[in-house]
């Protein structure tokens, strides 16, 4: 009895501590928490269909099929469907050498020669030899990218018209080391081998394969005939594009099937990965063989992740030795797990091609171990997708807009608009520029595999790249082709003050681009030993060109732009301003405009070559941040949250000075009414030294305000520019120093790329907070001119285009019914005019007096159409007429006038003997004379001026002429002249006369005599009643 419970015990012990009961207990005890987290990564990774399967021993302890293996047709996955395996296929074609070797059929250290007499090989121009044992285990030298080389057949001798077309190849062992002392993944290793084991054998490699690999090892579910694998339920494949999975059949690479092309069901791998684990016995294939098959190459330095390379294997030392190895086809993809210490093996098997596929396997193995899963990275057909989806959507809209563009240019031309330049040497070197930069631009997209896609050729690209990305290829080409015309179109058909916004917005794009596209290429050197020779230089010098060319030309065209911008707007404002009834002119705060046309104009013009610099500098920054997305997302994102809080409390202070510089841009209208005074009243300054100097304080307060306000402002946005370097720099320290407590699984190159781009992009950051301070200046003055130019419009009077223009001799009566205006005030208390009842008329002159504040220019300016009345009318020849009508009608010098230098709105030409006539009447003619339609000189007395303005009055030739004191600036000779013979002679040509004067002496000179006080007509004397009081 004793005896049986000590064997009890043992066995006890024995079970607890076999390798093979945690692993089943735990897949057994987990299957939700295991097919939760793979449906997760098929949503995550849009893998249609999955196979899964996890061994223990000799045991199956999982084996599920998820999703469709047909999605059309809506076929599920089972254990009965077929996945091409890619190069897990290298595993039984190295068996299959291993076998012929143990039955002496050939010698691993042959030269291939000795089996294919016509293969020949190249290292530096010689012949050589090359080994079935170097190629084996990856180290002959053959470059990598001849898997771009592979043919697309399916004929019977495609495998030795592939071996062929090798034949002669140059070898390219890694820089530094000899033939043979380096591993070096080629594909075309083992369908060198393949074309071996079928020449040895006598039989095509598939049916070797089949007959003395696959049948013996009792894999009847495997095939190395593409049509077997059809006939017993071969998934259909799968690629991304346009961010879905979309159904895909690959071209047939039959030369290919030694080293990619072998299918297998999910039920057939897990008897493979038994027979790896040595659970499974076969006869004729002894567990030497296998061992062997698992035996690295230690003769060769390990690979850049740490594996040495077995037969077929990646040999790692993790936990107690691993064996892996992946696989990946145009449209499926697969791996495999080993841990021949534990007994364990994990196979994937996925119907479209996904960096996901290799990390469910090794999460699986993970979940089942019972150690933390590692955060997946992106999928790079996925990114690769997304990116090209994301081109199309911008660069189909683009397209089209740039087609949109051209239509209307070619009919700008037709009609006129555009003229054509001729072939002048500016255009030329233009149009032969453009044609170099679209030749490099094309150039670029041809070597793009170069660097991108192992040296792939296109043709390839599209075949193992996602579906969208071809499209988004041509989508780019097109755009560049459709700008290059778009460009020549307005090169060699100019029209003036062009907007060029298409071309500086895809230049803007094209040139931040180029700027981040600088730092890809550096950081695609490191670690690469040809890069003068391997494309990348080409690229660097290509992404300066990018760069210096788009900011050149976007600088040099928005300097264009923006003056014709500041222009437009200046010249649209002056048009608004001279619609605007002179009322509501009286209105507007002096100096404002001074500030807003000269000062806010001028900080737009002049600043947008900062902001442009800005603005390349955030399209940098985000080609950055997608470049560094695709490298880790996850890590990204936490950047990015970071950057955002710096940026939210830099743009927080920011706000702060802004209110500030808004403060000070006020004050700048005060400076300019001050200016406006000083100019003005410079005489009365000069005149009163009290004055002069209370002026003097009043300035330098506001200069004194001025400065503190603007230095605090921009000592504020000093600190927070440093505040914002320093921010970017605590980014970069976040960075190094606590990503790898964040994400230990990190690999360090990522995180060393990660800080060499942030550190890079501290240039482009810096450019924004430099350009931002500008931004917020262009904004504050950009608000003002619109303010302004707004409150303009809303004062505007209707078009005044079409005013009729009276005739100097057209006889009038104007006549004033009821008409009162008063004005607001602030206390309460209103000045006003009115109620008025009056009549003129041509043929007449009416003198209008009263005392100071009586009101006479208040009803001269009602009289003229400068104020609305309120209430009542104004009639001439018995028609209601607007304002702007009745300001036509007249002639007016009032007391403030204001002597322009030209003559504008008269056409002096035919005039010269006039002119010169009443110069001399006005006694002026050795003062002043009119050339060109300007004066010679207004720097004249008070007197003069007025005499000048006269002589406007006589050339603008209306029915109406009223001034306003005009006699009072002159000597008493000169005044009796304009009212015994001057006045008279205006009278006697029909003019009608209103003279506002003092001159009581004067008085019988007029035909009626209209006296105001307090804004009403209190005495009336004249020839004929004109007037009803």
């Amino acid at each position: 009895m004793n005896l049986l419970r000590l064997c009890l015990l043992l066995l006890t012990i024995l079970i607890a501590s076999s390798p093979l009961l945690p692993t089943a207990m735990a897949v057994t005890n987990a299957p939700d928490k295991i097919e939760t987290f793979i449906y997760e990564q098929m949503d995550a990774s849009k893998i249609p269909g999955l196979a899964v399967v996890i061994v223990n021993g000799d045991r199956v302890v999982y084996e599920r099929g998820f999703g469709y293996s047909d999605l059309e047709k809506q076929r599920p996955v089972t254990r009965e469907t077929v996945f091409e395996l890619g190069s897990n296929t290298k595993a039984y074609t190295a068996l299959a050498v291993l076998q012929l070797e143990q039955q002496g059929r050939l010698k691993l250290k042959d030269p291939v020669s000795k089996y294919l007499p016509w293969f020949t090989v190249t290292l530096g121009g010689q012949p050589v030899e090359i080994t079935l044992e170097q190629l084996l285990y990856h180290k002959s030298g053959l470059p990598p990218e001849t898997v771009g080389l592979i043919p697309r057949s399916s004929s019977d001798d495609a495998l030795e018209q592939w071996v062929r077309k090798l034949s002669g190849i140059e070898l390219k062992p890694a820089k530094g080391t000899r033939l043979g002392e380096r591993f070096e993944y080629a594909t075309a290793n083992y369908d060198i081998l393949g074309l071996v084991i079928q020449t040895v054998s006598g039989i095509p490699y598939e049916e070797y394969m089949q007959r003395n690999v696959l049948q013996p090892l009792g894999l009847d579910h495997t095939y190395a005939n593409y049509e077997d694998a059809v006939r017993n339920g071969l998934s259909a494949g799968y690629k991304m594009g346009f961010t879905y999975p979309l159904a895909y059949e690959a071209p047939r690479y039959r030369g290919n099937v030694p080293a990619g092309y072998i299918s297998a069901s999910m039920q057939d791998v897990a008897e493979w990965m038994k027979i790896q684990l040595g659970t499974k016995k076969i006869n004729g294939f002894g567990e030497e063989l296998i061992r062997r098959s698992h035996a690295p190459d230690t003769t060769v330095p390990p690979s850049s992740n740490g594996s040495s390379y077995a037969a077929g294997w990646s040999v790692f030392q993790r936990g107690s030795g691993e064996l892996s190895h992946g696989g990946e086809n145009p449209a499926f993809s697969s791996f495999m797990v080993l841990r021949p210490g534990d007994k364990i093996g994990i196979a994937v098997l996925a119907n479209m091609n996904s960096d996901y596929t290799e990390y469910i396997a090794r999460s699986l193995l993970d979940l089942i171990q019972d150690r933390e899963l590692v955060k997946p990275q992106k999928d790079q057909l996925d990114q690769v997708d997304k990116i090209a989806t994301l081109v199309l959507a911008v660069m189909v809209p683009t397209a089209l807009a740039l087609l949109v563009f051209q239509i209307r240019a070619v009919r700008e031309i037709g009609s006129g608009v555009r003229k054509f330049a001729g072939f002048r040497g500016k255009e030329v070197r233009g149009a032969l520029l453009s044609g170099v930069f679209l030749g490099l631009f094309l150039l670029g997209f041809y070597w793009l595999p170069n660097i991108l896609f192992e040296r792939l050729p296109w043709g390839e690209v599209s075949v193992w790249g996602p579906q969208s990305l071809l499209p988004a290829v041509l989508a780019m080409i097109a755009v560049g082709v459709q700008f290059f015309l778009y460009h020549l179109l307005i090169l060699f058909f100019p029209k003036s003050m062009e907007k060029l916004y298409p071309a500086l917005i895809l230049l803007g794009i094209v040139s931040g681009f180029g700027n981040a596209f600088i730092i890809f290429v550096i950081n695609q050197t490191f670690g690469n030993q040809d890069n003068l020779t391997n494309g990348l230089l080409f690229y660097f010098v290509l992404g300066i060109i990018m760069y210096v060319c788009g900011q050149r030309y976007i600088r040099t065209k928005l300097v264009t732009m923006t003056n014709n911008l500041v222009y437009e707007k200046r010249t649209d404002m002056i048009q608004k301003i001279l619609r605007t009834p002179f009322y509501k002119m009286e209105a507007i705060a002096d100096g404002r405009m001074h500030a807003v046309l000269n000062n806010d104009t001028e900080v737009v013009s002049r600043s947008m070559n900062v902001l442009v610099g800005g603005l390349t500098s955030l399209v940098t920054l985000i080609c950055c941040f997608l470049y560094l997305g695709l490298l880790n997302g996850y890590a990204l994102f936490i950047s990015m949250a970071v950057i955002a809080l710096a940026a939210g409390l830099y743009f927080y202070m920011g706000n702060k000075a802004e209110k500030l510089w808004e403060e000070t841009r006020d004050i700048q209208t005060t400076f300019f009414r001050l200016m406006n005074d000083l100019i003005k009243g410079f005489k009365e300054l000069r005149l009163n030294h009290h004055r002069n100097l209370s002026f003097r304080d009043q300035m330098e307060k506001s200069c004194d305000a001025y400065r503190w306000k603007r230095t605090e402002g921009d000592v504020r946005f000093a600190s927070v520019t440093v505040i914002g370097e320093l921010l970017f720099t605590v980014v970069i320290g976040f960075v190094a120093f606590l990503f790898p407590l964040i994400f230990p699984h990190i690999q360090a190159g990522t995180l060393q790329v990660f800080v060499f781009v942030f550190l890079y992009m501290t240039g482009p950051v810096n450019g924004i907070l430099m350009s931002y301070p500008t931004f917020v200046q262009i904004r504050i003055s950009w608000k003002r001119i619109q303010e302004l130019s707004e409150e303009i419009a809303n004062l505007n009077a209707p078009n005044d285009e079409d005013l009729y223009i009276p005739n100097g001799q057209e006889p009038v009566e104007l006549v004033m019914r009821g008409v009162s205006y008063k004005y607001a005030a602030t206390d309460g208390s209103a000045f006003g005019v009115g109620p008025i009842d009056l009549t003129f008329r041509s043929g007449s002159i009416t003198f209008l007096t009263g005392g100071n504040g009586s009101g006479k220019t208040t009803l001269a300016k009602l009289l003229t159409g400068l104020y609305v009345p309120q209430e009542g009318f104004v009639l001439v020849n018995g028609e209601s007429l607007s304002s702007e009508q009745l300001s036509q009608y007249f002639s007016a010098i009032f007391s403030d006038y204001y002597l322009f230098d030209r003559l504008y709105g008269i056409d002096v030409k035919g005039q010269e003997a006039k002119i010169e006539e009443l110069l001399s009447q006005l006694e002026l003619s050795e003062k002043v004379a009119v050339v060109d339609g300007r004066f010679t000189t207004t720097s004249l007395s008070t007197g003069q001026k007025k005499r000048l303005a006269l002589l406007l009055s006589y050339l603008e030739d209306r029915p109406i002429c009223l001034f306003d004191e005009w006699a009072a600036d002159q000597d008493p000779e000169y005044r009796r002249h304009f009212y015994d013979e001057i006045l008279p002679r205006l009278k006697e040509q029909g003019k009608c006369v209103i003279a506002i004067t003092h001159d009581d002496r004067y008085f019988h000179m007029a035909d009626q005599h209209i006296k105001l006080e307090m804004g009403r007509v209190v005495e009336y004397a004249g020839q004929n009643p004109l007037v009803s009081l």
